[in-house]
């Protein structure tokens, strides 16, 4: 009979062998050794009670007997225990089992950074972005007294989606407290990455400008592939370090970017004095960098430059070509050649490819003034880089078009250069797709040229057939030509290009919306909040399908109920729960959400403009208190004045101007500007806008007494492509002062 039973545990004290894996002691089981380091052997574990993966730090049998050691590892197990950062590895528990000191912590299913260095070779992005992450890391250790002391790609271990944890405190020391520890060169760091001065052991000294050296020395390794003082032995690599200056990144490889180059010489200067005074000075800066902003903090002084010139090159000429520099006051650049070793997004500059690629990242994700803000700076240093880069004039003019029609830069002088970019993408490469997008996208958004933006879209599109931006962008300008089918047609195509891409399958489920086909927009919708995860805009999007399908306001309860409430006044979801919230007549929490939103916020969209005032005023119309309503409205007033001086065409604020002024009594003086602002963007021009501004007229109509024009207009509007339904008409409490008019009233009672 075979026993199955687990084997005993057994002491560790006098074992004269490591324990192995199967060994079970306290709530672990060791599972598989994992790695070696100069004291203790890391093991992957299972904890028992909570059947969860863990890794288990365990010391050297054959070191336990050291109280210095030891002293060391429990040093080290305490100095992480207390950080509590995401870049920082977990620790879960510290114990001691028979004579061995242990601590259990995260295990990290991504192996160490060391084992990333070839996959992260040439990602000059990725390289930057994670020495950025480790730099915010061990400024948190810094913060709370202690250095690290020991860091490189060994002791950064990543987790399953490659975020770095910085582990391995093992030559920890708290600032105040130095301590003593046996002087190695186990305990004085790693050869290559340790700080001169560290090397040297002058404990008493050390600052964090020491780990600031070690990020130095990681992130010229993942840029190179190697490190910048190579040796024979460990003497002679902490001998260099010390007496030579840093090597340039570009010596080494000429296509890597300057700043970069600047960043690491900051950061590797043999004299601490010269180096960047904290680690978050380094992670800001490579974070300044990866946005397309220059690093603040990258320019040696004069005198340092012209040392670390003459270390580089000692001969007696250029030591006296040096000094006449040092002495006329000029820092020494950076002249390195170009090389054109491969196209790269349309051009052989490697370092304008970067930016261009930045550039995309942050015109996608951050579609505020800021992050426009930050994509044009990325794109302009492409084409500073590269002036024939076509492809990125192109998205200059994207970027330029999109924050004309988003109302963030409404100037002719911004028209023009979309125009100006547009044209010059064109001429550079007639061929190229995402040069006719950008004039397309330019006619239709800069000048509502709609024909004219059709046609260079449609060129577009056959040029480049599997571009998503260009349907995308072809969608658009088709529903504003009524081109119904064809809008639908592009939103297919997009999510056959991207078959697993929620972002697509939201845009055909809003189409099927616009055009009444509610049944296929739900059933795209639950595909895609199914992809997107149940993110919010997804589920309040479904949710609005039901209720303007079928009157049921189920689907937007479920969506509130999701959110935290710092969710709910994120402007993302803001408007969703404050419509369902005032649809269900729940004024009381429709009321306390706007009080928290800030005095300047508006509900700002494309089709919207309400300040906080006026969203306000409207809630306490709806509650019978005149008196706050008619504050509220004047407060509102003066907001969308300001706007309009800004902005004189903006027919959403026109628009809301005049149901302010109807709302207060002056329907008649309002009707102008209702009328004024439903023409700026009529329904023949914008089948997707424009019935907002109709609804807003027909409701401005009705209050100034022109009943018949108003409900005809209406029910046109619930005829045609658009968002307003009859459900719609039943709930909205700002229709209450109409219902008792029979046009009005038989408007509510026809079918659905």
């Amino acid at each position: 009979m075979t026993d199955s039973s687990p084997p005993p545990e057994r002491p560790a004290a006098g074992d004269a062998n490591t324990p192995q894996p199967g060994r079970r002691f306290a709530d672990y089981e060791l599972l598989e050794e994992i790695g070696r380091g100069g004291m203790g052997v890391i093991y992957r574990a299972r904890q028992r009670g909570t059947n969860r993966i863990v890794a288990v730090k365990m010391m050297q049998p054959a070191l336990a007997g050291s109280a210095d050691l030891r002293a060391c590892f429990r040093r080290e197990a305490e100095a992480a225990a207390s950080m509590n950062h995401p870049g920082i590895l977990r620790v879960y528990e510290v114990g001691e089992t028979g004579s061995l000191p242990y601590f259990s912590m995260r295990f990290a299913e991504g192996g160490s950074l060391a084992d990333a260095l070839p996959r992260l070779r040439g990602d000059v992005i990725g390289a930057a972005a994670v020495v950025a992450k480790i730099a915010r890391a061990i400024h948190h250790a810094h913060e709370r007294g202690l250095l690290h002391r020991d860091l490189k790609p060994a002791n950064v271990l990543l987790d399953r989606g490659n975020e770095p944890m910085v582990t391995d405190f093992g030559l920890a020391r708290w600032v105040q407290d130095p301590g003593e520890l046996t002087r190695s060169l186990v305990v004085l760091g790693t050869a290559g990455y340790v700080a001169p001065e560290q090397a040297a052991g002058r404990g008493d000294r050390l600052t964090p400008r020491v780990d600031v050296y070690s990020l130095g020395v990681i992130l010229f390794e993942l840029l190179t592939g190697s490190r910048p003082f190579p040796g024979e032995n460990a003497l002679t690599v902490l001998r260099r370090a010390a007496e030579e200056s840093p090597p340039r990144l570009r010596d080494r490889d000429p296509t890597l970017p300057r700043d970069l180059e600047w960043i690491c010489e900051r950061c590797m200067q043999p004299d601490p004095a010269q180096r960047y005074a904290s680690a978050l000075g380094v992670a800001n800066d490579l974070e300044r960098w990866l946005v397309g902003l220059r690093p603040t903090d990258h320019r040696l002084s004069a005198p340092t430059r012209a040392r670390q010139w003459l270390r580089r090159r000692p001969g007696a000429v250029l030591a006296g070509l040096a000094c006449l520099l040092v002495a006329g006051g000029m820092a020494l650049g950076y002249a390195a050649p170009r090389t054109s070793r491969r196209e790269v997004d349309g051009t052989s500059n490697l370092e304008a490819a970067h930016f261009f690629r930045r550039g995309m990242e942050v015109s996608l994700r951050q579609r505020t003034a800021a992050g426009y803000a930050q994509a044009l700076e990325l794109f302009r240093r492409a084409v500073s880089l590269e002036p024939g880069y076509a492809l990125a004039h192109a998205e200059l003019s994207r970027v330029h078009s999109q924050m004309f029609w988003s109302y963030i830069d409404r100037s002719e002088a911004g028209a023009q250069l979309a125009r100006r970019e547009a044209e010059t993408a064109v001429r550079l490469r007639p061929g190229l797709g995402r040069a006719m997008l950008a004039l397309g996208e330019y006619y239709f958004r800069c000048r509502r040229e709609d024909r004219k933006a059709l046609q260079a879209l449609r060129r577009a599109r056959n040029l480049d057939p599997g571009d998503v931006d260009i349907h995308g962008m072809l969608g658009i300008v088709a529903k504003r030509q009524h081109e119904w089918q064809e809008a639908i047609e592009s939103a297919q195509k997009i999510c056959e290009l991207e078959p697993n891409t929620a972002a697509c399958l939201y845009d055909l489920g809003v189409t099927y919306e616009v055009v009444r086909r509610y049944a296929e927009a739900a059933e795209v919708f639950e595909r895609a909040s199914y992809l997107a995860q149940e993110k919010p805009a997804y589920v309040a999007n479904r949710g609005w399908i039901l209720f303007r399908w079928k009157g049921d306001f189920s689907g937007l309860a479920d969506f509130t109920r999701r959110l935290r409430p710092e969710q709910m006044v994120d402007e993302e979801n803001f408007a969703s729960v404050f419509a369902y919230r005032f649809f269900s007549r729940d004024y009381d929490e429709a009321r306390r959400l706007t009080e928290s939103m800030p005095e300047d916020f508006a509900v700002h969209d494309r089709s919207t403009f309400w300040p906080k005032a006026m969203l306000l005023g409207i809630l306490a119309a709806a509650q019978g208190d005149r008196e706050t309503a008619r504050k509220q409205y004047e407060t509102a007033r003066a907001v969308l004045g300001t706007q309009l001086a800004l902005y004189p065409d903006d027919a959403r604020a026109k628009s809301s101007l005049a149901r302010v002024d109807a709302a207060c009594g002056r329907a008649e003086e309002a009707v102008p500007a209702a009328r004024a602002a439903a023409a700026l963007v009529s329904m023949d021009r914008e089948p997707v806008d424009g019935p907002d501004r109709a609804v807003d007229l027909a409701e401005v109509l009705l209050r100034a007494g022109q009943r018949d024009e108003a409900t005809t207009l209406i029910r046109h509007l619930l005829s045609e492509p658009g968002y307003l339904t009859i459900h719609e008409l039943r709930a909205d409490s700002r229709w209450d002062f109409a219902r008792n008019d029979a046009s009005f009233v038989a408007l509510l009672t026809a079918a659905p």
